[in-house]
Order: structure tokens, then sequence, then C-alpha cells
């Protein structure tokens, strides 16, 4: 899930955001009055944790929204479907 404003960005947490993670929560001034700086190891536990876990899903439907006419595709339990 994505989330777009005129001055922010949100999505979901990465992998690659690991770096950032990692600083903001051992930067004294970020956490000073929350908690104590947490070990390498127990920062990483938190971030693995709230990576997206890829579960079944009910079926997404996929809309191209410059040709929705055209064409759109259903995906869902292993299996694609494709209509024109």
């Amino acid at each position: 899930m994505e989330l777009y404003t005129e001055q922010l960005y949100m999505r979901q947490l990465e992998a690659g955001d690991w770096g950032f993670f990692l600083a903001l929560h051992t930067e004294p001034a970020a956490i000073q009055y929350v908690y104590d700086a947490p070990s390498e190891t127990e920062t990483r536990e938190k971030f693995e944790s709230r990576l997206p876990q890829w579960l079944r899903l009910p079926p997404l439907v996929v809309l191209n929204r410059l040709r929705s006419a055209e064409r759109s595709c259903r995906w869902g339990n292993g299996t694609e479907a494709c209509a024109r």
C-alpha cells in the first residue's frame, strides 16, 4: 500500500530501509525521551518483525488506469486470469 500527498510519500517498510531504521532507532536525540538505546540485535529483530510477510491474500484486481477497458488481470491463490 502506498499513500501520496503533496508533501509526503508513505509506503510499507522494505528490506532496503534497514540503515534508516537503525539510525532512527539509535539516534540519541530521537530516542532520549522514549527508551534507552537498544542493541543492534534488538533493533534488527524489531525491524524484521515489521517487514511485510507474504501471505495468501484474497485475489487482487489490477486495472490499467489508462486502458482499463482494454485489459484487466486478477491474481490469487497461484492463478492469473486476464480479460481484454
